[in-house]
């Protein structure tokens, strides 16, 4: 039951990953096509938030250096810091 769960959460950060990586990257591309700097920080943001926070949450998970509360820590302070940069595009405007 336990290596069910544990696949279940691999697949889910994975998913995540993937889904996080294509919607900053269709943001990326809006900035490419109209040079919007807004859309940069957008997608800046949005890769902080969702892969590089799961990315970082399935290392440290899988290799458990951190407790769990120091964990979620560094973790909450890489999506507070993707929310930072997309409000920045926000007031850029």
């Amino acid at each position: 039951m336990t290596s069910l769960i544990t696949s279940l959460s691999i697949i889910s950060h994975l998913a995540t990953i993937v889904v996080g990586t294509y919607v900053a990257y269709q943001s990326y591309r809006g900035y490419r096509r109209n040079d919007s700097r807004p859309m940069l920080t957008l997608a800046l943001g949005l890769v902080l938030m969702i892969p590089i926070a799961s990315i970082i949450d399935l290392v440290l998970l899988d290799l458990r250096i951190l407790t769990a509360l120091q964990s979620e820590l560094v973790i909450q302070t890489v999506s507070i810091s993707g929310l930072i940069v997309i409000f920045y595009g926000l007031i850029q405007t």
